[in-house]
């Protein structure tokens, strides 16, 4: 069999989506309770947003949180970070990681993943891009804490960065702070 990139794999699973929300995840996520409440509340209360994300000890740029550390407990850890950042938020122009929750809408609007750019996670880059530009807004809650074992944005390959910064006339790089 022939490996199709995972672009193709989140594809397929746009094309049987059903509802007003989808959550993107990848294999390595860590839930902790009330993930789903907070995210649909942070869609339900700001209806300029089309996708919301969370934080993470793991996370980059302004979805790292610093409040603790990976010895932590998880739940633990969220818990504190509810109480104290309750409703916060920050918008942002590229998550670190595939993890969020969109408005259905908002996909069937944009459309699904570019499968050029299935290497290192650029294949959402993209994504983002288009759902920016269809008029929504990313947003990271920053009161509700994930966890995941490795970012799922990696530095990709420099053929695929290259053609992502042609499509979109950028010359956006991807460092361990995140985005530039």
């Amino acid at each position: 069999t022939s490996r199709l990139g995972s672009a193709a794999a989140w594809n397929v699973g746009l094309a049987n989506a059903r509802g007003r929300t989808l959550f993107f995840c990848d294999s390595s996520i860590q839930f902790i309770p009330f993930w789903r409440e907070l995210h649909l509340e942070h869609l339900e209360q700001w209806p300029d947003i089309g996708l919301v994300s969370s934080v993470s000890i793991s996370g980059q740029g302004a979805q790292r949180f610093s409040g603790g550390s990976e010895e932590q407990s998880l739940p633990g850890l969220a818990r504190g970070l509810f109480e104290s950042w309750r409703g916060q938020h920050s918008y942002v122009a590229n998550f670190g990681s595939p993890v969020m929750m969109a408005r259905m809408q908002v996909v069937e609007r944009v459309g699904g993943f570019d499968v050029r750019f299935s290497d290192g996670g650029l294949e959402f880059v993209d994504w983002y891009q288009r759902v920016r530009l269809a008029g929504s807004r990313l947003r990271v809650a920053q009161d509700c804490l994930m966890g995941w074992a490795t970012p799922a944005v990696s530095d990709g390959s420099k053929d695929s960065w290259r053609a992502l910064n042609e499509k979109w006339g950028t010359q956006v790089v991807y460092s361990e702070e995140g985005f530039e």
